[in-house]
């Protein structure tokens, strides 16, 4: 395979394991993070490291640029960026919220604009967002307020998008998670039952399974990754 991929939050717990699943199965890869981590990181020939701030429209567009006119073709994008808060409506204010709007859903949109038009123009392409099970299930979302909403918006777009996306042959597909197995939330959570959780690899392969040419014939892009009762 000599298919190029783009990824989001490259240097999170979830975007480590992302970056090797996609160089196991063979892409060329692109990875965006912020400034000050990309200059942190040791020459490696397998990614391409660009810094930005994707909370910035301008920055991701002056990166994307950077990318879109080097490579003709993006064959799979994963959008990883994003934070979590905890608190109900009583501790969450419109502060919060705006700030989980920034980092869940206005950084993927800040990189889906200039690259849902360059896939639709190539005549193909995925985009692969990260969702949450607490924007699914409004008893889960209670307690994470900010987070829940922020996260709610990215299926709204991803159905817009692959209406408007259709005949070009782009395809996005959301990912939902349930808490994902990771130190900061083991450290942040110690009692929590870790059994329940989704380790960051399930979901690295969770992509590439539904990257795969194959998931074209799903009708619904949504796979959801936590237990049910």
């Amino acid at each position: 395979m000599n298919s190029v991929a783009l990824l989001t939050g490259s240097s999170g717990a979830l975007g480590q394991r992302l970056q090797g699943h996609l160089l196991d199965a063979g892409y060329r890869l692109w990875a965006i993070d912020r400034p000050a981590r990309v200059s942190a990181k040791p020459d490696d020939t397998s990614i391409h490291w660009i810094g930005a701030d994707l909370t910035d429209e301008a920055a991701t567009q002056k990166a994307l640029k950077v990318i879109l006119t080097k490579e003709k073709k993006i064959a799979l994008a994963v959008l990883a960026a994003g934070g979590y808060q905890y608190g109900d409506i009583a501790a969450t204010s419109t502060a919060d919220i705006h700030n989980m709007m920034a980092i869940n859903f206005t950084t993927a949109y800040h990189v889906i604009r200039p690259l849902f038009a360059h896939m639709c123009i190539q005549k193909g392409g995925h985009i692969v967002l990260i969702g949450a099970q607490s924007a699914l299930q409004p008893e889960l979302g209670v307690s994470s307020m900010a987070y829940a909403l922020s996260k709610s918006l990215l299926f709204s777009l991803a159905e817009m998008l692959n209406v408007s996306g259709k005949e070009a042959g782009v395809r996005v597909s959301m990912i939902v998670p349930s808490i994902i197995d990771t130190p900061a939330n083991r450290q942040a959570m110690p009692s929590a039952d870790h059994t329940q959780w989704v380790p960051p690899d399930a979901i690295a392969r969770a992509v590439l399974r539904i990257a795969d040419d194959d998931a074209r014939l799903w009708q619904h892009n949504v796979l959801k990754l936590y237990h049910c009762a």
